[in-house]
């Protein structure tokens, strides 16, 4: 329950915070617009002096120049994934794991009373979800008959180090901006045997794959 004299402390609060926020999303707004302004400057600028280049060899007469190229990214590293018995020569090796879990949603109704008061009724309802993110579920108002089980495995991510285009080495940050998974169909390792199958591809943790648990 919140009185009325709360609800004009509140407004106050709010209509001072807004007028803040105001005034950095104004100065945001400016440095935002003047960023645009000077990127596009910079690439009108560029587009007439880019030279394009083979990437077949390093000509060191291009150092200190605006280049560009294009070729199929290589690699002779072979990434890894032991606990699933997976092993490619690859850019990126991504493994994905989603837990049902339970996951908890608030929702909040008002009504106003006699007097200028405001009363809040707040409700909880539990849903189970397919997750990729562990849930916490210890946080939940009612934890008691929605409790989540430890998350493990966990998806992971990994690079290899050394990518080529042609005889130039990619950057880290250009490698981590690669996208265009395939997917890799997986087998049961020995470690899950008895208590994992495999379904079209994936593998399926549990009892029964029509009534997960």
């Amino acid at each position: 329950n919140t009185s009325w004299l709360s609800r004009i402390g509140q407004s106050i609060v709010g209509v001072l915070i807004g007028l803040v926020l105001l005034v950095i999303a104004v100065i945001v707004l400016f440095w935002n617009e003047k960023n645009s302004v000077e990127t596009a400057k910079a690439l009108q600028e560029g587009l007439g002096v880019v030279h394009s280049i083979s990437p077949a060899v390093i000509d060191p007469g291009n150092e200190g120049k605006l280049v560009q190229l294009s070729g199929l990214a290589a690699t002779a590293d072979i990434l890894t994934d032991k606990e699933f018995g997976v092993a490619l020569q690859a850019l990126k090796l991504k493994r994905k794991v989603e837990m049902l879990q339970w996951r908890e949603d608030k929702r909040e109704e008002k009504r106003k009373e006699l007097g200028g008061g405001e009363t809040t009724s707040t409700t909880y309802t539990y849903t189970k979800v397919w997750s990729e993110t562990p849930i916490d579920s210890s946080r939940f108002k009612k934890p008691d008959g929605h409790a989540n089980p430890a998350y493990t495995p966990h998806s992971q991510e990994q690079s290899t180090q050394t990518v080529t285009i042609g005889a130039f080495r990619l950057s880290q940050a250009l490698l981590a901006a690669l996208g265009g998974y395939e997917k890799v169909a997986v087998v049961v390792p020995a470690s899950l045997q008895g208590k994992a199958r495999g379904i079209d591809g994936d593998i399926y943790i549990g009892q029964d794959p029509a009534a997960p648990q």
